[in-house]
């Protein structure tokens, strides 16, 4: 069997799971290097992060390792951190993404003290 032929009956786990922040704090204004350790990421777009809503494109190391960049425009606060999966993806045909396609990892904090 092609390893691209869909097996019959078996479920394929999109659910990302974070299981640590690395620094968990930032200051205002700076652009802050996460590094983000966990399980289930997915490379070429279709895994992204929400800081309590503010979506961040992230950089795909592997499907246990991403990083991004915390904007420096993110107000001093205590942030929600949730991975998204896309699992509908293409880079070709997305115009907007289908709530029931998304799936959602656990909230990790991370907090942004003031300069």
């Amino acid at each position: 069997m092609s390893s691209c032929q869909k097996v019959k009956n078996q479920q394929i786990n999109t659910i990302p799971v974070i299981y640590s922040i690395t620094p968990n704090t930032s200051i205002t204004g700076v652009y802050t290097e996460l590094t983000i350790y966990g399980a289930t990421f997915f490379p070429n777009g279709a895994t992204y992060l929400s800081f309590s809503g503010f979506i961040v494109p992230i950089q795909f190391i592997s499907t246990g390792l991403i990083t991004c960049t915390v904007p420096n425009s993110l107000v001093a606060e205590t942030y929600q951190v949730v991975a998204i999966n896309n699992i509908s993806y293409s880079p070709r045909t997305v115009t907007s993404i289908p709530p029931a396609n998304l799936s959602y990892s656990n909230a990790v904090s991370f907090t942004i003290n003031s300069s």
